[in-house]
């Protein structure tokens, strides 16, 4: 379906709705707030979010993920985390091991701090870079605007469009209707 057709069919409070406390983007961007807790999140992560990337990347239009922590005994610990090692190159393999152990391990949770810093360490995290990195400004910055949006999303994965508009999944029917919306919004 062209895009000027699917995009007269994309209504707010049925495809998306406005965050209101969020101010709209100055340039488009694309966000997924996710949690490694989350299977749907893992699942989405291993496909349609690589997908994603790609599609607007060749747009020159960033994506970010941002970690939600309302689910899950160390949800906060895993935020800080991946908050302490976004924009490096070990965001990737934290990430993915935290998911490994959760949705393929399926540990349920960790028990003790001993065994859920052996994982950071082994993706290359050390307990100590985590425990300097969760006092850096930086890290307590995004920490703070992740918290925000946590408070303004129902459910994971969500993905925001400028900064404003947060995409109803349920009412999406293919991966196409996904991209075209996203799309659409990027223009709104």
């Amino acid at each position: 379906m062209p895009l000027s057709v699917m995009a007269a069919s994309f209504s707010q409070g049925t495809h998306y709705n406005v965050l209101p406390d969020f101010k709209k983007s100055e340039t488009p961007e694309v966000r997924e707030a996710f949690s490694v807790y989350c299977p749907a999140c893992y699942q989405w992560d291993q496909g349609v979010v690589g997908d994603l990337q790609k599609r607007l990347e060749l747009k020159d239009i960033p994506f970010n993920q941002s970690h939600v922590a309302f689910m899950g005994n160390y949800a906060d610990k895993i935020s800080q985390a991946l908050a302490i090692t976004k924009g490096t190159e070990k965001y990737t393999p934290v990430k993915k091991a935290i998911f490994k152990a959760l949705q393929e391990d399926r540990i349920g949770d960790w028990k003790k701090d001993e065994d859920f810093f052996k994982v950071l360490a082994e993706a290359g995290l050390s307990k100590r870079e985590w425990t300097f990195g969760v006092n850096d400004p930086v890290v307590r910055k995004r920490m703070k605007r992740w918290s925000q949006l946590e408070s303004s999303v129902r459910s994971v994965p969500s993905f925001i469009v400028n900064n404003k508009y947060i995409i109803n999944l349920s009412s999406i029917k293919s991966f196409d209707e996904f991209y075209s919306l996203i799309d659409y919004l990027l223009e709104k």
